[in-house]
């Protein structure tokens, strides 16, 4: 120790640090006091830090999120390429037309005036007129002219788009190239030289008379021939001179290729059948095709069609209806699937009885017409419906609107349409009775009479009273069609053997259990027996089947009232009238019941209605009688 000096304080010795963090340790010496600013500087420096940091990871997720943008535009544009080549590929398969490549002309041809352009489109329009003369509808392919005057170049390659598209189909695709020339023979005449793909195609022998003209004619058969050999097998059936031509040929196709070819032949067959009133081996035909192609909606059609025509109702409308169902599975198939669907519902609604969407169609139908005399025919179906809503006058004026004369066929089909709601059997029954061989050729008069003509006849001359001639009629008639049972019950019935007639409407309802229209009938014979509760049992039944047709519930409020329940028969007469609003006897009816509730003036507001419309001579003599006694 010095003497007198005094000694400097001592500073306290810094612990250990308590934390690795340097921040924490530059904070920890600034609070002792020890080099003050240090942390400030240090955190300064940190937050700078950080901030640069979240720059970096803002301007890295950005990065990610344009690359993620350009990867999935590179992703699209990729499948966008791949979609375009598979659709570009899948439509060259699909190809399946006929082209026609511009006939070629020599100079000295062409300085004489010949023109290959226009002998190519004289070509595709015969061929386009040949098409739709065979009234096929199946979907026909389509001739086109092969050249194109829009070209685009591909770089680097001088090959056109159009070009390298019209490669890929003749390439993968099933289209069938003509091409052809138009030369002089040795004689100076002007000869047409046709090849398809390729090949030299087979024209009749020359013949120093023939025209060009006629030449594009005979080239514009033997392109039918070779590329749609069906249609033109069907446009041989046009003629009667070619029709067996067009048979063998049909024939020929049963034998070879693809089932749906073979099916598309054996319905030609079971037309070219049915044209000879072959029905039986139509109808076998058409379920060969069936067989073959389950979804060929002709085949189901045609089949509908003759089980009708013999009387098969039942079966006719399961066939109806499996048509309808195969056409919206399959209607690319088709020239006109519109025209196909209303006309197989429509005879759905036929065989229903539902009168209202049969005028529905036709309408809709008649607003498409294609021609003349699919105006016409549009025009029956107008005025059929509207006799099956006892719309006399209307159904009248729907036959007056189109500009043909009537032939005698219409005049009878007029009569029986209307003889339920005019009663007027006698003039049904002359008509009947003038049916002819020259109506009705031997051969359909051998299948039509014993199904159609004789149940009918029949059923007319019983409501005339003349029974002994009707039942001979009936008993020459088929046991199986449903006119025949509808004629046998009915000749059975007005004889008063009404045992005899519930065993032919037992067996008409067993025959058509899913038609309304035995029913019907049975329930009006039980009516007109005073079977009240009988008869209702039918008319539910009827209604139950076919619940747009207004006739079942007009009898079954017929049969309340009969039971003296005519509150109830007014609402069914309500609910017959919303189908078949102009039925003069449906309002005589409710008249009648409302006059039986003592509602008088509503009663004489019904007749009035009545008067204004279509009734039998009888029921018009009884609106007159009731209207002038509560004058």
């Amino acid at each position: 120790m010095t003497d007198g000096a005094k000694k400097r304080p001592r500073r306290a010795r810094a612990g250990a640090p308590t934390t690795p963090d340097p921040v924490e340790i530059a904070m920890e010496a600034e609070a002792r006091g020890d080099a003050p600013g240090v942390a400030t500087t240090l955190l300064t420096e940190n937050v700078r830090l950080v901030r640069e940091q979240i720059g970096l990871a803002r301007n890295e997720r950005f990065r990610n999120q344009i690359k993620a943008v350009r990867d999935g535009a590179l992703t699209l544009l990729a499948l966008a390429a791949v979609a375009t080549v598979g659709v570009v590929v899948w439509d060259a398969r699909q190809a399946d037309g006929v082209v026609i490549e511009p006939l070629a002309v020599s100079s000295s041809l062409a300085e004489a005036g010949v023109d290959g352009d226009a002998v190519t489109r004289a070509l595709l329009d015969r061929l386009a007129e040949m098409q739709a003369a065979s009234g096929s509808t199946r979907a026909q392919r389509r001739a086109v002219g092969g050249g194109d005057a829009f070209s685009m170049e591909i770089p680097q390659t001088g090959l056109s788009v159009s070009e390298a598209l019209r490669l890929l189909r003749r390439r993968i695709g099933q289209e069938t190239v003509v091409t052809g020339e138009i030369a002089r023979d040795a004689t100076g005449r002007e000869v047409l030289n046709l090849r398809i793909d390729g090949v030299p195609a087979t024209l009749p022998a020359g013949d120093p008379t023939t025209t060009l003209s006629q030449q594009v004619d005979q080239a514009a058969e033997a392109v039918f021939a070779h590329t749609d050999a069906y249609r033109y097998a069907v446009w041989l059936g046009e003629f009667p001179d070619r029709a067996p031509e067009g048979d063998r040929l049909l024939n020929a196709l049963t034998l070879r290729g693809a089932p749906e070819e073979r099916a598309w032949a054996y319905v030609g067959l079971s037309v070219s059948a049915r044209g000879k009133a072959r029905y039986d081996r139509a109808i076998a035909l058409s379920r060969e095709a069936i067989r073959l192609d389950p979804l060929l909606y002709n085949a189901h059609a045609n089949l509908a069609f003759d089980l009708g025509t013999l009387g098969n109702a039942e079966t006719a409308l399961h066939s109806h209806r499996a048509a309808l169902s195969v056409l919206n599975k399959g209607g690319s198939r088709y020239v006109d699937t519109n025209s196909l669907r209303w006309e197989t519902e429509r005879a759905i609604a036929l065989l229903l009885n539902d009168f209202g969407a049969v005028l529905e169609i036709s309408e809709r139908r008649t607003e498409h017409a294609e021609s003349d005399a699919a105006g016409i025919e549009y025009a029956a179906d107008r005025r059929s419906a509207l006799n099956g809503l006892h719309d006399l006058t209307g159904a009248s004026q729907a036959v007056e609107t189109v500009p043909t004369a009537a032939s005698p066929l219409d005049d009878i089909n007029q009569a029986l349409d209307q003889m339920e709601t005019t009663r007027d059997w006698g003039t049904a029954e002359r008509h009947l009775a003038a049916i002819t061989d020259d109506m009705l050729p031997p051969a359909y008069a051998a299948v039509l009479n014993p199904v159609q003509v004789w149940p009918l006849h029949a059923y007319v001359l019983a409501r005339l009273g003349r029974l002994d001639e009707a039942r001979v009629l009936a008993a020459r008639s088929s046991t199986t069609a449903i006119d025949a049972l509808y004629a046998r019950a009915w000749v059975a019935e007005l004889g008063g053997q009404h045992g005899e007639a519930d065993r032919w409407f037992a067996a008409l309802v067993r025959r058509t259990p899913s038609l309304p229209r035995g029913y019907s009938a049975w329930g009006e014979a039980k009516l007109a027996r005073g079977d009240f509760d009988g008869a209702i049992v039918q008319f539910r039944e009827a209604n139950r089947r076919g619940p747009n047709w207004a006739d079942p519930l007009k009898f079954h409020g017929d049969a309340l009232a009969g039971k003296g329940d005519h509150r109830s028969a007014v609402g069914k007469y309500r609910a017959a009238a919303r189908l078949a609003p102009r039925w003069g006897a449906l309002h005589l009816a409710w008249g009648q019941a409302l006059a039986a509730q003592g509602r008088d003036q509503a009663a004489r507001d019904k007749y009035r209605e009545a008067a204004g419309l279509d009734l039998s001579a009888a029921d018009r003599t009884a609106v007159t009688r009731l209207l002038a006694a509560r004058a």
